[in-house]
């Protein structure tokens, strides 16, 4: 289907506008610093961890009624400077970004230490992407990580019981290889860069609690305002624990 129609058509009333039981959030102007020098070498840096607001409440009293949550990352690479290196996914860009979501049942101290003891193998070898996903839930998605996490524009769709979502809130973007990690005789690797993460949630229009229909929007938008106001933040910069 992706290497027919890609991601389909954009709908540009779904991009303008959110509705009772649909919203999107739009994380910009964001940084991420992928590597860090450590003598000679250049090893990974810190994973960004965003706290979703999510409608707790609501979505325990949904319990079964299908949920759609979408997450997008997106991001610009450096090209290679090299002419043999745009068939290769880890020498051609200059970095590359992933995203996860935690799982159900899994709590953002478990999360993080799952992020980070991803084993950094040859990234050469062809079951990199399986080493990745073997234990991220990945099966949940519609798409899957080992699919998504190929290009600068990743997106992905879980759909399933609102009541499995209530605890999925931590959302991480973390850093993967790049030829500036790869080269660090040319002297990028310690650049900071930006991405761009959007991330929706949708129950279906007639979902109700207690006869009421839904206002998910509202919900979210009062606990932003809340925390805006108490000057908690939402996100937190983790230097990564590398093998």
């Amino acid at each position: 289907m992706l290497c027919t129609v890609g991601y389909g058509v954009p709908n540009l009333a779904r991009a303008l506008q959110s509705t009772r039981n649909a919203f999107t959030m739009i994380i910009q102007d964001d940084e991420l610093q992928p590597f860090i020098k450590k003598g000679s070498a250049l090893n990974y840096n810190h994973i960004r961890l965003f706290e979703l607001p999510w409608p707790r409440d609501i979505l325990r009293e949904l319990e079964d009624v299908q949920a759609e949550i979408r997450v997008t990352l997106s991001y610009f690479i450096d090209p290679s400077p090299g002419r043999n290196s745009w068939n290769n996914r880890y020498r051609y860009p200059s970095h590359t970004l992933r995203f996860d979501l935690n799982n159900v049942g899994e709590n953002r101290k478990a999360f993080y230490q799952r992020l980070s003891k991803k084993e950094e193998k040859d990234e050469d070898a062809g079951d990199i992407e399986e080493t990745e996903v073997s234990n991220s839930g990945s099966n949940r998605w519609r798409v899957g990580a080992k699919l998504r996490n190929r290009g600068s524009i990743q997106t992905d769709i879980w759909k399933g019981s609102a009541v499995d979502m209530v605890d999925c809130r931590y959302l991480a973007v973390y850093p993967r290889g790049g030829w500036w990690k790869e080269r660090p005789q040319f002297g990028h690797g310690e650049r900071s860069v930006r991405f761009s993460l959007l991330v929706s949630l949708e129950v279906p229009e007639t979902a109700a609690v207690h006869g009421v229909p839904v206002d998910l929007y509202t919900h979210v938008q009062q606990e932003i305002e809340t925390k805006m106001q108490l000057k908690v933040p939402i996100l937190a910069t983790i230097p990564v624990k590398n093998p």
